[in-house]
């Protein structure tokens, strides 16, 4: 995966390659610096992150933004590319109890799918909550963080994994 602060969309641009077996990833790396350098040559290129591929799970995004009237919102809703297509999101401002976090991600019109439906197992709600819940706190204990996404956060019936972190900082 790219490491650019530029080029926040790695997908859509190239920057994500699936699917490897290790013995392919030194080839794919060259690869892909030369596809982002050819089309993006201004662009601040950090590195490459390999990890290891997860199964797909619920894309989900959990966010904050520290409003100048309202100070630190909190933000959940379906992630990945649903976060755009559906621009289905609800807000709230932090910090949130364990409950206010749970009215937070039931508010949200397809919640049910994160319960489960039509065959379909449902994830761990009680982990989805804990991760919004602990995100509004870390915004609110600590002012300088401006902005912040955790994009996807897959969630499955056993749990979450943040797989995309980021974080603005000032110290204004």
């Amino acid at each position: 995966k790219l490491v650019s602060p530029e080029l926040t969309h790695k997908t859509e641009v190239g920057g994500v390659m699936l699917g490897l077996r290790p013995e392919e990833v030194e080839t794919a790396a060259e690869e892909m610096r030369t596809r982002i350098a050819s089309r993006f040559p201004r662009a601040q290129i950090d590195g490459l992150l390999v990890q290891r591929q997860l199964p797909p799970g619920q894309e989900l995004i959990v966010g904050a933004v520290r409003d100048p009237q309202f100070g630190p919102l909190v933000m959940f809703g379906f992630g990945g590319i649903f976060v755009e297509i559906l621009r289905e999101v609800a807000f709230a401002v932090a910090p949130l109890s364990p409950d206010e976090a749970r009215e937070l991600v039931e508010s949200i019109r397809g919640y049910g799918l994160l319960r489960g439906a039509r065959g379909r197992k449902g994830v761990a709600v009680d982990a989805v909550v804990e991760a919004v819940e602990r995100i509004s706190h870390l915004v609110y204990d600590f002012p300088e963080i401006v902005e912040l996404d955790v994009n996807p956060l897959l969630a499955y019936p056993e749990g979450v994994v943040a797989v995309d972190l980021r974080i603005t900082l000032s110290w204004e």
